[in-house]
């Protein structure tokens, strides 16, 4: 393989563990926020719940638990495979690193008609100037903790939502009752009805 082959190859090596990196630490704050939303619809649900009745505790508890993971995941899911072109990326590994659009002009030249000296010249640049490119410090895994702090109100209030007392679950345990009731009657409404057809010493006028 040729020294400039090389510097490509290793250009390309490092972008694709920067995009790696990018996208892990995206996941981690998309899904955080995700999170917060699952959890804030899990709360509007349990807050018209007690204006109405609406779903039992568990049931609740049920489904804003599920919110809460649909959220988390849906977002994780859609920041890590949200599609990026490399080219973009290079642009933003530029600006972030401070690059001087090394990367993405590197790019530009593997696919155009330029002169091998200067895709040469410029892959080389290109790469020792991302040696130099310290993605653990300039790319960090970070939280905002105003976000953090905000997901954990929510999830309080939640919490305390779904552990107060909530009047409408008598509403809805006396509907239920009712309802229940309703059933049985007409299960054995249909007992009755099947006897009286199944009775031999009954005329068909009298069933």
């Amino acid at each position: 393989m040729s020294p400039a082959a090389s510097d490509f190859n290793e250009l390309e090596d490092r972008l694709a563990d920067w995009e790696l990196r990018l996208r892990l630490r995206e996941a981690l704050q998309w899904s955080l926020r995700g999170l917060g939303l699952g959890l804030a619809l899990g709360l509007a649900l349990a807050l018209l719940a007690r204006l109405r009745p609406l779903l039992s505790t568990p049931a609740l508890i049920a489904a804003a638990l599920s919110l809460a993971l649909a959220g988390f995941g849906a977002a994780l899911a859609l920041a890590y495979f949200w599609p990026r072109s490399r080219l973009a990326s290079a642009r933003y590994f530029d600006d972030i690193f401070d690059l001087k659009e090394r990367t993405a002009t590197a790019l530009e030249l593997a696919g155009s008609a330029a002169p091998g000296w200067l895709r040469r010249g410029q892959w080389a640049d290109a790469a020792a100037a991302a040696r130099r490119v310290d993605p653990r410090r300039q790319l960090r895994f970070r939280i905002d903790w105003r976000e953090a702090m905000g997901v954990v109100g929510v999830a309080v209030a939640l919490g305390l939502t779904l552990y107060l007392p909530n009047p409408q679950q008598a509403v809805l345990a006396h509907q239920n009752a009712v309802d229940q009731a309703i059933a049985e009657q007409i299960e054995a409404l249909e007992d009755a009805l099947e006897a009286i057809e199944a009775n031999p010493n009954l005329t068909e006028e009298q069933k």
